[in-house]
């Protein structure tokens, strides 16, 4: 019998459990460790976004800063150069008086009546009207000096515009750079994490069919166990549980938690003049749910809170609009973009660029900024200074 039975065994061999087993546990690793790696190489590329993403931030920062200066002179300006129109006409007015009366003086000094010649209180009066004329010279002297003060001030703040314009445009450049180089790096994360959420989808399912397969043998490898004792140590019942908990784990670290920045922000998303506020009254009678801002000619507007974007597109009589998902209910509602740099999903940080204006002759470029609490519009103003106050708390 035992000889039959060898021979049997010896046509059909029985594959080794124990081998087996440790080949799915190797195999287990290795999947292990290629997730570990795909996950690195996330982390990674979203430590270089956000690095990068800072540097737009700033970069947006010192561009406001400069077209808010630039405002400022072109403001300047404008009022040194209605002075210098007011002189300049003065300036005329007086050149006419005084190229009449000097024209009348050399006619009178070319051809002198008679009785002028000769009569003492005719010469009297032709010279105090020759004093008067030259105090009223000395006046157009003094005036005229104004006025070329006035010039020599406005040169310079032409000269200083022109400056700070090729240094604006040049930063404009710089950024616009900075702006592809993020769309680059933005869309080469959306492949990569498309192709690691295949690739961790692929070994997620190929870990969860090992943990299974290993589950079964460990199974197998308690039944031996009764009948060889020690052998082979029993497969740790943890090696399931722990996928589940990595599992559980990255699902957990998944879930993003809205923060609170920790220093105040510019009060709007934008600078320039508001031109309707909230609450006032509208054309067709309404209130105004929002403000109205505006802007200089391809402002860039910064997103006012960290947040997530929940629309991105074209919305009726809006234009483009953007809306932001913050903290705590609220929504930001953005509109009157030439362009919009983020899309639906994306995350973005206090003063981040989501847009940028269009020209302000051509397209008028006013943005409307509309802040909602739970569905409720509530003042822009009052939803950032509430939020000042919780970060100075």
């Amino acid at each position: 019998m035992l000889v039959v039975a060898s021979s049997v065994a010896g046509e059909h061999p029985r594959s080794d459990p124990y081998s087996e087993f440790d080949v799915l546990i190797r195999q287990l690793e290795a999947e292990r460790g290629r997730e570990s790696g795909l996950e690195s190489r996330s982390n990674e590329l979203s430590a270089n976004i956000a690095g990068l993403r800072d540097k737009i931030i700033e970069f947006v920062a010192s561009i406001q800063s400069s077209e808010r200066e630039i405002a400022a002179v072109e403001i300047e300006l404008g009022q040194l150069e209605k002075s210098y129109k007011v002189a300049h006409q003065e300036l005329i007015q007086n050149n006419r008086h005084l190229s009449a009366s000097i024209g009348g003086l050399a006619r009178l000094r070319r051809n002198p009546p008679e009785a002028l010649a000769f009569t003492p209180i005719q010469k009297t009066q032709l010279r105090l009207r020759v004093a008067v004329l030259s105090l009223f010279l000395s006046a157009l002297h003094q005036d005229g000096a104004k006025l070329k003060h006035v010039l020599s001030e406005t040169e310079g703040l032409r000269i200083k515009r022109v400056r700070q314009h090729f240094e604006w445009t040049k930063e404009r450049e710089k950024l616009e750079i900075e702006r592809k180089r993020l769309e680059w790096i933005l869309r080469r994360k959306s492949v990569l994490q498309v192709n690691i959420h295949i690739d961790r989808q692929r070994v997620a399912e190929e870990v969860e069919s090992l943990a299974s397969r290993a589950a079964d043998l460990g199974e197998l490898v308690t039944v031996l166990k009764l009948a060889t004792g020690n052998r082979l140590k029993p497969m740790p019942p943890s090696i399931g549980q722990r996928i589940d908990a990595k599992q559980s784990q990255s699902s957990d670290d998944s879930q993003v938690v809205f923060i609170l920045p920790t220093e105040s922000s510019l009060p709007y998303p934008t600078w320039g003049p508001v031109i309707r506020s909230f609450g006032e009254r509208l054309e067709n009678g309404s209130r105004s749910q929002g403000i109205f801002i505006q802007c200089g000619s391809g402002s860039y507007v910064i997103a006012p809170r960290e947040g997530y974007i929940v629309f991105s597109g074209d919305f009726r009589a809006y234009g483009r609009l953007l809306i932001i998902e913050h903290a705590g209910g609220y929504h930001s509602l953005l509109a009157g973009f030439a362009r919009i740099y983020s899309e639906i999903g994306d995350w973005v940080t206090a003063g981040e660029p989501v847009g940028v204006m269009g020209d302000r002759e051509r397209q008028g470029a006013v943005l409307y900024i509309e802040v909602r609490h739970e569905g409720e519009p509530i003042s822009p103003r009052e939803w950032l200074e509430l939020l000042d106050r919780k970060v100075s708390r």
